[in-house]
Formats: structure tokens, sequence, C-alpha cells
């Protein structure tokens, strides 16, 4: 055969491969998909426009500034050996293999196979025929990706991976804030635990005093009374005390990961210091709203839920790869080479589950994008809430400290007048009463403080950028 006939041969088959290439690709242009717009979220003017007090620079570490090593010892430990934070890792380990397998994709594939048999063939009475296979192929394939499917994949897997990366820094800016407000939890309770105690000690030594004020007939019988009551129902808080700092403890440990003895060494010899971190006196820009780990995780999660349906739009149109297989086939010794190689084109159609998928995705984008504005508005919401109760809760301490050192002089001044006889015993108790309700009040609100001070950092949301380098830029939503 003369090659100017396998020419004459070959070239009908060329027309028609390159009739159905025209006729993919100008299915691959027509059935382009409309881009997917997600519009930002509107944020309340004054966030918009607000000034930040800081001057853009804010304290990684900010719960140092209690002043407290126990408690910059537990946040420490929460942050590295939290049960959440692990789980959070997990989902970060797991969203980096599927970026992973998402490139890998998009670069050729092989496959080594061998094969080896031996049969006998029975041939009538003739006997019989030994065959001994032996063989060895190597297969590869590649999609070009011109619909662009694979690259929405590795797009969308990009930006989950971006998502789980800020999971983890919000998970360790929930957990700090939550250990945060559970060790000033168990503080308060100790410091009430200890002040009741104290009261019970001095409340027994005024009993004793009635006692031998009325046995020198000086004090009546209704004052020893009173002042017996008095002792009785101050220690039956005792018990109650206990059992909410014992709760709060094994809180507190589980928080932090930690056994309940560590969290009750730490315990030993804390007090509520006078020491908060400093509180901005004015709001925060938007730009700082995104800086909340929550939104941008919404944010990426939008642009995931955008590539995939990108994906799933082009998995309608024609997928052209190239395939090839090269091996070897030897029988009873005699070997016999074999190699192919060409394109492959496939063309779906009467695919409902596509089709149908399509609409899947994109109800997804919708869902992503309700969740990524609900996150914007929830921040706006709880930065300025949460500014505005550290405030607030500030302003009742210090009136509160004002009410305390009152009773305090109220409740000497009554015990004076009592030993000199110029007063009933019935005024010292309820100088002495009132005067642990005050001391009882400030601890509650010293505790509201630091836990109010706290929210307010958490609700700035942590500035690190967490253990995903996220320096990659969003891919737009509406770009395949």
């Amino acid at each position: 055969m003369t090659a100017r006939a396998t020419g004459r041969r070959m070239r009908p088959r060329l027309e028609r491969v390159a009739l159905c290439a025209a006729i993919a690709l100008a299915s691959v242009t027509a059935c382009g998909a409309p881009p997917v717009v997600v519009t930002p979220p509107l944020v309340a003017p004054q966030w918009q426009h607000a000034r930040d007090a800081a001057g853009g620079r804010r304290d990684t570490t900010w719960w140092r500034g209690f002043g407290d090593w126990r408690l910059d010892s537990l946040v420490t430990l929460a942050r590295v050996a939290s049960t959440d934070l692990a789980a959070a890792s997990g989902r970060l380990a797991a969203a980096e293999a599927a970026l992973q397998r998402t490139r890998g994709s998009l670069a050729p594939q092989a496959t080594a196979r061998t094969n080896a048999t031996r049969s006998r063939q029975v041939i009538g009475t003739f006997g019989a025929l030994d065959l001994d296979v032996l063989g060895a192929t190597l297969d590869a394939s590649w999609e070009l990706d011109l619909t662009g499917r694979l690259r929405a994949d590795r797009r969308a897997s990009l930006a989950e991976l971006r998502a789980a990366g800020y999971d983890v820094v919000d998970v360790r800016r929930t957990i700090t804030g939550r250990v945060v407000r559970g060790w000033h939890d168990v503080v308060g309770l100790a410091a009430r635990h200890r002040a009741t105690t104290a009261a019970v000690a001095m409340l027994e030594e005024t009993l004793a005093l009635v006692s031998a004020r009325a046995r020198a007939g000086v004090a009546s019988p209704i004052d020893v009374e009173g002042a017996a009551a008095a002792v009785a129902e101050t220690r039956a808080s005792l018990p109650q005390l206990h059992a909410d700092l014992v709760d709060a403890v094994g809180a507190l440990a589980v928080l932090a990961a930690t056994d309940v003895a560590t969290v009750t060494a730490l315990l030993d010899g804390a007090t509520l210091g006078r020491a908060l971190p400093d509180v901005p006196d004015a709001g925060v820009p938007a730009d700082l709203l995104r800086a909340r780990p929550d939104v941008r995780r919404a944010e990426w999660r939008v642009q995931a839920a955008a590539a995939r349906v990108t994906s799933a739009r082009a998995a309608l149109r024609p997928s052209f790869s190239l395939a090839g297989s090269v091996g070897v086939n030897r029988t009873n010794g005699v070997g016999a080479g074999i190699f192919s190689v060409g394109p492959s084109l496939a063309l779906p159609f009467l695919d409902p589950a596509a089709r149908a998928r399509v609409v899947e995705r994109r109800a997804e984008v919708l869902q992503a994008d309700a969740a990524w504005r609900g996150a914007v508005i929830a921040a706006a919401r709880d930065v300025e809430v949460a500014f505005a109760r550290a405030r607030d809760e500030s302003e009742r301490l210090n009136t509160l400290g004002m009410a305390l050192r009152r009773r305090a002089v109220v409740d000497t001044l009554a015990q004076v007048r009592w030993r000199a006889g110029r007063t009933d015993f019935r005024d010292v108790l309820e100088a002495r009463r009132a005067c642990l309700d005050a001391e009882e009040a400030w601890v509650r609100q010293r505790v509201a403080v630091a836990q109010a001070v706290a929210a307010m950092h958490v609700a700035l949301g942590d500035p690190d950028a967490g253990p995903v380098a996220m320096t990659t830029t969003a891919p737009s939503a509406g770009r395949p």
C-alpha cells in the first residue's frame, strides 16, 4: 500500500475528528455559564466610617492585660491542647488533602499493569495446547480541561482550605474568650467563698461578744438570738458557693483540656486583680470587621460555593482527553508490542442528574451568601454591644466600689456605737448584712467587667493569620 493511498484513507477520519472538535468548541462557547454575582453585605454607616482608636494596632495577647500569670498559663494550654482546636486542625488537614487531590486531577494520570496467566486448551483427540501469557502495559491519560471544570474544582478546594484555616483561628478566638470568662467565674466564686467564710468568722466573734455582754446583763437575749441567726444564715450560703465553685473549676478544666487538680492548684492564691486590658474609646472600621475569622470563613465559603457552580455547569459541556497505552505481550516466548494513542471526546446529553446538580450548587451559593451576610451583621452587632457593655459595666463597678466603701464605714460606725451603748444591736446586724451584700455585689460586678472586656476583645477578632498562610487573593465568584 502506497503512502498516497494511506493518506486518502486517513483524510476522512481526520475530517470527522475536526468536525466533532468544532461542534464541541461551539457548544462550549454556547453553554458559557453566567457569572455568579455575590454582592457584599451592607454594614451600618457608623461602622463604615468609624475611627480605629487603637491606631490599627491591637495586642494579640490581650488577656495578659489582666496581669495574671495563672490565666496566661491556662489560655496558652487551651490554645494548644483544646479538643475543639484539634478537631478544627483535622478539618484543616482534610481540606489541604482535598486541594492536593484536585490539583492532581489537572496533571496527566498514568497506571501500570502486569499480568501472567497459564492455560491449557484441549483440542479433541489431538492433545492439549499449553499457553503461557506474560504482559505489561502502561496506560496514560490527560484531560485537557478546556471547559474549566477541573480548575473550578481546584478553586473550590482552595477556598475551602482558606475557610478551614480561618475556622482554626475562630476556634482559637472563641476558646480564648471562654477560658478568660471561665477563669474569672472561678476566681469570683473563690473570692465570694473567702469573703463569706471571713464574714462567718467575724459574726461568730460578734456572737461571742454579745453572749458575754448578755451574761453581764448589758445585752438582751434577743441580741444573742439575732447574732446566732446571722451566723447560721451566712454559713448556710457556703455549701452552695462551694458546689458552684466545683462546677466552675470542672468546666474550666474541660475548656483548657487539663485536669481539675491543675486548675485547683492554679487557683491557690489567685485574686481578682485591679488590672484590665485597654478598652478603646471608639468603634472599629468596617475593614476590621473583615478581620473577624468567622466573617472571613463565611466569605471563603461563598467563593467555594460559586466555584462549585462553575464546575457543575462545566460538567454539562464536552470534555477532551488524550489517552495512550504502551506495553508488551508475550505468549509462549513469542512477544508482540502494543501501542495506542489518540484523543477522546465525551459529549454529555440526557443527563438530568447533572442539570439538577447545577440547581443544587446554585442553592448552596444562596445559602453561603446568606450565612456570610449574617456573619457580617452579627459581627457588627457583637462589636457594638461589647463596647457599650464594657463601658457600662466599668461605670457600674466604680459606683459599686463607692457604695462598698461607704457600707464599710457604716459597719465600722455601727460597731463602735454599739460597743459604746449608743445604738441597738439590730443596727449592727443590718449594717453587717448590708456590708456583706455590697461586697458580694462588687465581686460579681468585678467579674462582669472582666468578662465584658474579654467579650469585647473576642468580638474584635483575632488578628493572627492562623496556621495557613492567608496571602492568596480570594478568587472572583464570577470568573471560571
